[in-house]
């Protein structure tokens, strides 16, 4: 079976919404500039984690969760608002 077969059906067994989220990874994947942020902020964290007391890290783990699920629901808004006005034109 080719490749484009087998990614046609897996793409039958995705919302949308996977299939956008799974292409957005592969392109950040590749991105010498993202690649290297990601390290400074590995570094940073592993910084302030030696520094905080108790169950502080947790809670900024959690804070940061958030915040990164709010800026993905943002990007999937405005990339699918983008792609439903670029399939009107």
């Amino acid at each position: 079976m080719s490749r484009h077969r087998r990614d046609e059906e897996l793409r039958d067994h995705l919302t949308d919404d996977e299939v956008l989220g799974l292409v957005v990874d592969g392109v950040l994947a590749g991105s010498k500039p993202i690649t290297k942020l990601t390290k400074k902020i590995l570094r940073a964290q592993r910084e302030l984690h030696k520094t905080v007391k108790g169950n502080a890290w947790q809670v900024y783990l959690r804070l940061e969760e958030l915040a990164n699920e709010r800026a993905s629901m943002q990007i999937d808004l405005i990339v699918t608002w983008f792609t439903a006005g670029a399939r009107k034109r």
